[in-house]
């Protein structure tokens, strides 16, 4: 009867190595085939492709449990596409920027501030909500995906 366990046991051993992570921390940037679930696993953020040719890249966010095609809420480089992907890096930097790059150290796309006090903590979290946030150490609101829309509205989104 024991032996029924095992499995069972097993199985939530590895799924704790497998969870998805909803930050980004200037220690763990994102790559190519990485990607940030929300914690309720409703959005995603990553390295997409809108067409079958997969010739042309984005970082966005997405419904990430719709079934289906993939329904795309927001771009962060709807006018720089990226060639190739596994060449780019979404990193938060010491002065409370996200930057999205390449190994040639081209920046493809940047949010944030350049602020230096308390920088070194600075963290990107993927809300419930789909917004992707950037905060500063002392988790305050530094930048907000929700204050750049694309064109799509989620709901708790607010217009100024």
């Amino acid at each position: 009867m024991a032996m029924h366990y095992i499995p069972i046991f097993f199985l939530l051993f590895l799924s704790s190595f497998c969870s998805a992570d909803d930050q980004l921390t200037q220690a763990k940037p994102l790559t190519h085939g990485n990607m940030l679930i929300s914690k309720s696993g409703d959005f995603a953020l990553g390295f997409f492709s809108p067409t079958i040719s997969n010739k042309s890249f984005y970082l966005g966010i997405w419904y990430h449990s719709l079934p289906g095609p993939q329904t795309v809420v927001w771009m962060a480089n709807r006018d720089d596409t990226i060639i190739n992907p596994s060449s780019m890096m979404l990193k938060v930097t010491n002065n409370s920027r996200m930057v999205l790059s390449d190994t040639e150290g081209r920046n493809i796309w940047m949010a944030g501030s350049n602020v230096t006090s308390g920088a070194a903590g600075a963290y990107a979290v993927l809300l419930n909500s789909g917004n992707f946030v950037l905060r500063s150490s002392g988790d305050q609101d530094i930048w907000l995906s929700f204050d750049h829309p694309t064109d799509t509205v989620l709901p708790n989104m607010r217009f100024l």
